[in-house]
C-alpha cells in the first residue's frame, strides 16, 4: 500500500504531488502528506506547542497544484493541520498512530490507527528533535557505511535494514555544518529514486529548521514529480492558537470507510 511508504522516512517527507496522490490514493494519501511533511517537536529545550503555515506546490506532466494547510503540534505528540487547498480538511493525529480526517463540508469522518501514521514517522519532527545529524536512520536500522568531507561539506553514505534492501541500495546524505543540505535515495539498479533539497535554515526555538524543501520523485527515465514545500508564520507556546490547536472533530460526524470517501 504505497500511501504508507510516504508515512516513513524511507522516502523522506512527502512533497508528492496532491493531484497526483489524489488521482491514485485520494483522501487517504491526504493523511501522509501531514504526517510526513509536517510533524514537529519542540527540543533540546522543551517547547509546549508549535504553530506554522505549510504551501506546497507540485509540478508533474505539465499540471502544477497547490495544497495548503496551518499546522499545530502540541508536546505530547498531537498535531492538527487545517487545510484549505485544494480542499478543505482537519487532520488530527497522535504519537501513537491513530489519525482521523474529518471533512467539515460533508461532515464525515475517516479513523485508522498505524504506527505509521505516529507523529514521531517524519523528518521534520527529527529537525525539531535536534536529531537532523541522521535524519532518523539510525532508528531506522540503517548503518553508516563510509563518512568523508569535501569542500567543507560532509558527506556520509548509509546502508539500508535487510527489509528496505529491494528497494534501496543505499541513501546520500549531505551536511552543511549541522544541518543537511541534501539526501538522495538510490535504488540497487544505481538509478536515483529521490532527491530532496533542505535550505532557508530559520530558528525556531534552539533549533534550525529548513523553511524550504525541495524534493524530485522519479518514476522512470520520462515521468519525475518535482515539489517545493514553504513553511512561514512560525509561531511557540504562548503565540500559538489554543482553540485551533485543540480542535476535535464534532461527535456527530459521520465515520466513513477508506472506501466510502
Amino acid at each position: 500500500m504505497r500511501i504508507l511508504l510516504y508515512s516513513i522516512f524511507l522516502f523522506g517527507p512527502a512533497l508528492a504531488s496532491f493531484a497526483s496522490m489524489q488521482r491514485k490514493y485520494s483522501l487517504a494519501a491526504l493523511c501522509a502528506v501531514v504526517l510526513v511533511v509536517a510533524t514537529a517537536a519542540m527540543a533540546p529545550k522543551q517547547r509546549n506547542s508549535f504553530q506554522a503555515h505549510m504551501r506546497i506546490r507540485s509540478a508533474q506532466s505539465g499540471m502544477m497544484n497547490t495544497v495548503e494547510a496551518d499546522v499545530f503540534y502540541n508536546l505530547d505528540g498531537r498535531m492538527v493541520s487545517f487545510y484549505t487547498l485544494p480542499q478543505e480538511y482537519t487532520i488530527i493525529s497522535n504519537r501513537q498512530g491513530a489519525i482521523q480526517i474529518y471533512n467539515p463540508e460533508a461532515h464525515t469522518v475517516m479513523q485508522q490507527n498505524s504506527l505509521a501514521f505516529s507523529t514521531e514517522n517524519s523528518q521534520l519532527y527529527f529537525f525539531l528533535q535536534n536529531r537532523a545529524y541522521d535524519l532518523g536512520l539510525g532508528a531506522m536500522g540503517f548503518t553508516n557505511r563510509n563518512t568523508t568531507y569535501e569542500e567543507g561539506l560532509m558527506v556520509s553514505e548509509w546502508l539500508p535494514p535487510v527489509e528496505m534492501a529491494e528497494q534501496l541500495s543505499q541513501v546520500k546524505m549531505v551536511h552543511e555544518g549541522p544541518n543537511p543540505i541534501y539526501v538522495e535515495y538510490q535504488q540497487p539498479d544505481g538509478s536515483v529514486l529521490k532527491k530532496i533539497y533542505f535550505y532557508k535554515y530559520h530558528a525556531v526555538g534552539n533549533q534550525q529548521f529548513p523553511q524550504a524543501m525541495t524534493q524530485i520523485d522519479y518514476f522512470s527515465d520520462s515521468d519525475s514529480l518535482l515539489t517545493k514545500t514553504e513553511f512561514t508564520d512560525f509561531k511557540l507556546d504562548a503565540d500559538v492558537d489554543r482553540d485551533r490547536l485543540n480542535f476535535t472533530v464534532p461527535a456527530d460526524a459521520q465515520l466513513i470507510t477508506p472506501e466510502e470517501k
